[in-house]
């Protein structure tokens, strides 16, 4: 039987944080494979009564490993109940939607416990995106009625989108997300993590979870992790890391997990932002440019979030290197999820009674990208691969 091994190690704590750390360890039979740790830094006080054998965290992130690895999972502290059932349910479905990559896996743990909720606050997950971004300003203004909440604080990981060894585009990135919230009055939280650089998985499969796993090491601030979404309700895309479907399944007793954002889809996001100057001044949307510290403007995201600008009867606005939309013809979209949200931006902007230029070049990358896709199912990056070889061979256009 092959295992893997969850162990809580003492915490570290130093001048104004604390770090998380867990071994985990792999065994086939008794025969031990490899060790390793994962740990979560928080730049932030160590929370009263902190208890170090909680290992919820820990579990959030290595979930998708032990069902990739089809390893049982055995965990030497305390895991909520909650958590327990929902993680059950959350491996069901990913079992079902990827049998060939994920198994429905057996997780043995020392202690099961029953946390309460400390308060009515939440904190938020926070990118500097345009998701992120939608969400921080609706609940900060209230306009989601009943379902509106107090934000405590926000946090930015590294390690995440930006590798953990960027520290200087991190910090510049830093800088600018705390400049947006501070005109709202939200302090951003800086954490890192090195589970990127231990893992294989597909972060489009696992970023739910591991923002789950990051949200919950600060439960202290709030009962609520809001997760910003991705697709609205009427064009979700599955299976996918956030998800409605799923999100709701990474919470326990204590700390709830929302899925937040999918009545709206990312045009009309962008259109209410234009209400927060500060808010749309320092978006921060590209993770593909070479230089992590501006938007590049020619990615697929920029051109992207540029045309949803567009598409919602706005001007470009000035935080993209190049602000034009040449890039339309050269752009990719590689995944089933980017062919989904350039089908939404071309019928919001019909919607909207938008009708320039680009909605036809738009139309035209929407159609030649579910063609490729057919013919090379599943897999992204390869689709990237042969169409850059066309492009070389003079067969597409680029």
């Amino acid at each position: 039987m092959r295992t893997i091994e969850l162990i809580p190690l003492p915490l570290e704590i130093g001048d104004g944080y604390f770090k998380r750390i867990c071994e985990i360890n792999r065994f086939s039979g008794d025969n031990k494979e490899s060790t390793k740790e994962f740990w979560i830094r928080v730049e932030h006080q160590v929370p009263e009564g902190f208890d170090e054998t909680d290992c919820s965290a820990y579990l959030l992130a290595m979930i998708f490993d032990a069902m990739a690895e089809n390893r049982n999972i055995v965990i030497r502290g305390a895991v909520d109940r909650a958590l327990l059932m929902n993680l059950t349910e959350f491996m069901a479905a990913w079992s079902v939607w990827l049998p060939d990559s994920y198994s429905f896996v057996d997780i043995k743990v020392d202690l099961v416990i029953e946390k309460t909720p400390v308060n009515n606050k939440a904190v938020c997950a926070y990118s500097g995106g345009v998701d992120a971004t939608f969400t921080v300003n609706r609940h900060v203004n209230k306009t989601f009625g009943f379902a509106s909440l107090d934000l405590s604080a926000a946090v930015l990981v590294h390690g995440f989108d930006i590798d953990l060894d960027n520290t200087s585009d991190f910090d510049i990135a830093f800088e600018r997300c705390k400049q947006t919230l501070k005109d709202v009055g939200i302090p951003l939280i800086k954490m890192s993590t090195n589970y990127r650089k231990i893992s294989p998985i597909s972060w489009e499969h696992s970023v739910a979870a591991l923002i789950s796993s990051a949200l919950s090491s600060v439960e202290s601030l709030g009962s609520y992790g809001l997760i910003a979404s991705s697709e609205p309700y009427d064009a979700l895309v599955l299976p996918w890391g956030t998800s409605p479907m799923t999100e709701h399944l990474l919470s326990s007793s204590s700390f709830r997990i929302i899925h937040d954002g999918a009545d709206n889809n990312r045009t009309e996001k962008v259109s209410k932002l234009a209400q927060w100057p500060q808010g749309v001044k320092d978006l921060r949307v590209c993770w593909e440019g070479e230089n992590n510290q501006q938007n590049c403007g020619k990615c697929e995201k920029c051109v992207r979030t540029k045309l949803n600008f567009l598409a919602s009867g706005q001007e470009i606005p000035d935080i993209f290197d190049k602000p034009g939309i040449e890039m339309i013809s050269n752009t990719i979209l590689r995944t089933d999820m980017s062919v989904s949200e350039w089908g939404t931006l071309v019928a919001t902007a019909k919607s909207n009674k938008v009708d320039a230029p680009w909605v036809k070049e738009a139309r035209k990358l929407i159609f030649k990208s579910k063609v490729l896709n057919k013919v090379l199912p599943g897999d992204g990056k390869l689709r990237y691969k042969v169409r850059r070889l066309l492009i070389a061979l003079g067969i597409h256009k680029a």
